[in-house]
């Protein structure tokens, strides 16, 4: 199991635009192949964070995601919405 944490901080005028194409990926990406959970979440102190947070059985189908028209589309298009670069951190599960 591979778990991602990709928190991106997103200027305040584009807040809305950028969940609106989050949310776009999040339905086609849980019906993926090894896509065991795909969430959004919003920060509570700052609502210009939004945490996507992922469980992927393993790298083959990660790397399947990365390639899927939805990731493609929308993803090159958070680049002009985000006030910094975006943390992505990747986790194997312990237990």
């Amino acid at each position: 199991m591979i778990t991602i944490v990709a928190k991106h901080t997103v200027r305040p005028e584009n807040i809305e635009r950028f969940k609106a194409l989050a949310l776009q990926m999040v339905g086609p990406t849980r019906k993926e192949p090894g896509c065991h959970l795909y969430v959004l979440h919003q920060g509570v102190k700052d609502p210009c964070v939004l945490t996507f947070v992922e469980d992927w059985e393993d790298q083959a189908s990660l790397d399947a995601h990365g390639k899927t028209s939805h990731f493609t589309t929308i993803v090159p298009q958070f680049a002009a919405l985000l006030a910094r670069e975006p943390e992505i951190d990747f986790y194997h599960l312990v237990e």
